[in-house]
């Protein structure tokens, strides 16, 4: 009995003295899986933050990549100086090569009719959005309108032209198949004041179809 007694008594002796050590062991590897969670943590908070400020980079680049469309420039027809340079004189032209910019063409055409004495001034009317020609153009010249209408049926580039009168022609009093662009009628009815204005102060009827300001007046 005492042996029994003994060995029970060392046992609960070794027993007192592994405990501590296991507890002291456990509370370790508490505070590193603590450790490790805090850091896991942080990581996850870093990353976050990475993606955030890749994604505003990105949307600012695309930003500077693609420019908005109401920022892009363009020039309305109707604020061109040479809109309203039509006049009963005046000719048309149709047939020439529309894939020229705008002062090429005015150019080839200046060069053609010239040949029938001196042209005064040349206008090619546009897509305001696209600046793309419309297709025919109105030219007005010092003295030979006439003899400009020689000119129907000859070829400029190796294309034929037609060559009329510009009264009673698209665009001489209006447009058809024209898109136009949101500054269009404002420019337009600044026009028509201005024009009123020219009437009020005197000018007579003939002067003002002469100039092509209008073409009739009530």
């Amino acid at each position: 009995m005492d042996n029994k007694r003994k060995r029970r008594e060392e046992s609960d002796d070794s027993d007192a003295l592994v405990k501590p050590k296991k507890q002291k062991k456990r509370k370790k590897q508490k505070k590193k899986i603590d450790d490790l969670s805090n850091c896991l943590n942080e990581m996850t908070k870093i990353l976050k933050k990475l993606k955030k400020n890749s994604d505003e980079l990105e949307i600012s680049l695309k930003e500077k990549e693609t420019p908005k469309k109401e920022m892009v420039e363009h020039k309305c027809l109707f604020e061109s100086n040479d809109s309203e340079m039509k006049n009963p004189q005046t000719i048309y032209v149709k047939g020439f090569d529309c894939f020229f910019p705008i002062d090429d063409i005015k150019s080839a055409l200046k060069n053609h009719f010239s040949s029938c004495g001196e042209v005064s001034r040349i206008f090619v009317p546009f897509e305001c959005e696209t600046g793309s020609p419309l297709g025919f153009a109105f030219i007005n010249m010092r003295k030979d309108d006439k003899k400009a209408l020689t000119l129907d049926g000859s070829y400029l580039g190796g294309l034929r032209l037609e060559v009329t009168m510009a009264k009673g022609r698209n665009g001489y009093s209006g447009y058809t198949n024209f898109n136009g662009c949101k500054r269009c009628r404002s420019n337009w009815m600044k026009r028509r004041s201005e024009l009123e204005r020219f009437f009020h102060r005197g000018f007579s009827r003939d002067f003002l179809i002469k100039h092509g300001l209008i073409k009739t007046v009530p």
